[in-house]
This record gives C-alpha cells, sequence and structure tokens, in this order.
C-alpha cells in the first residue's frame, strides 16, 4: 500500500510541474470577456507563416 501512495505522489508533482511549464494555471487562461476582447483585435493581414521564404512549403 505505501509503495502505491508514493507512485501516486511522484506522478501527482510530475503533472503540476508539466502544468505550470505549459501554464495550464488559472492565471493564464482567458475569460471570456478577454477572449471576446482578443477574438475582435486581432489583424486580417497576413500570417507570419505565409510571408517569408518558407512560405512555398506551407499548405
Amino acid at each position: 500500500m505505501g509503495g502505491m501512495l508514493r507512485i501516486r505522489n511522484r506522478e501527482t508533482r510530475a503533472l503540476v510541474s508539466l502544468a505550470s511549464r505549459i501554464r495550464l494555471t488559472n492565471q493564464s487562461r482567458y475569460t471570456p470577456s478577454a477572449a471576446g476582447t482578443a477574438g475582435r483585435n486581432h489583424t486580417s493581414g497576413p500570417k507570419p507563416w505565409d510571408d517569408g521564404p518558407a512560405a512555398e512549403f506551407v499548405t
């Protein structure tokens, strides 16, 4: 039983560490109003990958 708890504890710490690294924290998420604002404020110009030396390879 103790071995299983150690394994669970180690897995939990690993998941917390990974979630922090890829910013799955509450502070990094959009609120609905912030997501709406970001959607309205986007530019309608070409995307960075549509222009430049590698553009011919992007489909």
